[in-house]
């Protein structure tokens, strides 16, 4: 990989590092379902150019629309808006990489060497000595919040296999499509004081939703489409475990996070658990 393009991996984690701090200091202020109406309207908003596609991928980008836009999303953000700090989250997140490798063997028959289920049960073993800590443990519903939504993304990374002939703008925009209504009746539903909030937002969390979108959306996901076109995912994808690394440093320089023995380590093993995974992982099939 050339220096530039090196370059543009560690832009792409840095971005996606701080949309763990941005998100939470949108939620800071906005209920979760209200944030994530406003991030996925603006998203559509600029990429309504995109939204035209052949007519035989309707069904199939709008099922992976839902489940990654809806399902994703809307138990991640409640995860993550429970959360006391950024890192148990951001490490937990990438658990969608060994429930991809599970659901693989059992939905696509591929077969999995022992190594890699040696890994999957590392980056398990991981995630539960992270909630050994105290903080986590007093919001352990943030943890298993954010685990769960791991499912619904290995459900989209499985799709995405499957999915040839439309680029990754084209399928955020049918994403901010189909999650601007359910958004709008999960909000009106199970929050309230829409007007007031919006009517006395300070500057910080507009500007988060911004950055969401502008940063981790559109500039994230283009420049990593733009580095796969050129090298392998098997090369790609473990060099972005560096986003809940800044992810955690964002936490602790802006939020004051603390780092304990039982982040670290179950984050480091939760974390090489998932480059075991990513890297030696070429799933036989």
């Amino acid at each position: 990989m050339s220096s530039v393009h090196f370059l543009l991996i560690i832009l792409i984690n840095l971005a996606w590092g701080f949309n763990f701090l941005a998100a939470k200091t949108a939620m800071d202020y906005f209920p979760p379902f209200l944030v994530l109406f406003f991030r996925f309207s603006l998203l559509l908003i600029i990429l309504l150019p995109f939204l035209k596609i052949p007519k035989n991928k309707i069904l199939p980008v709008s099922l992976l629309s839902f489940i990654s836009g809806v399902l994703y999303f809307s138990i991640n953000f409640l995860g993550l808006d429970l959360a006391g700090e950024l890192t148990s989250p951001a490490i937990a997140t990438q658990l969608f990489i060994p429930f991809g490798a599970i659901m693989a063997f059992f939905f696509l028959k591929e077969k999995i060497k022992f190594k890699t289920w040696a890994a999957i049960f590392i980056a398990f073993l991981g995630v539960m000595i992270l909630g050994f800590d105290e903080t986590v443990f007093d919001n352990i519903l943030s943890l298993l919040l954010i685990t769960i939504s791991s499912i619904p993304m290995a459900i989209t990374t499985i799709l995405m296999r499957k999915l040839k002939g439309v680029n990754t703008l084209q399928i955020q925009a049918w994403t901010g499509l189909i999650a601007i209504v359910p958004y709008v009746f999960l909000s009106l539903i199970f929050e309230d004081g829409h007007w007031s909030l919006i009517t006395r937002a300070p500057i910080e969390p507009i500007l988060s939703i911004i950055y969401s979108v502008i940063a981790a959306s559109l500039v994230g996901h283009g420049l990593l489409y733009y580095l796969l076109t050129r090298y392998q995912v098997s090369l790609v994808n473990p060099m972005l475990l560096l986003a809940p690394v800044f992810a955690s440093i964002f936490g602790i320089i802006f939020r004051g996070d603390t780092l304990t023995w039982f982040l670290i380590i179950g984050g480091v093993l939760t974390l090489f658990g998932v480059a075991i995974i990513s890297f030696g992982s070429k799933l036989d099939k």
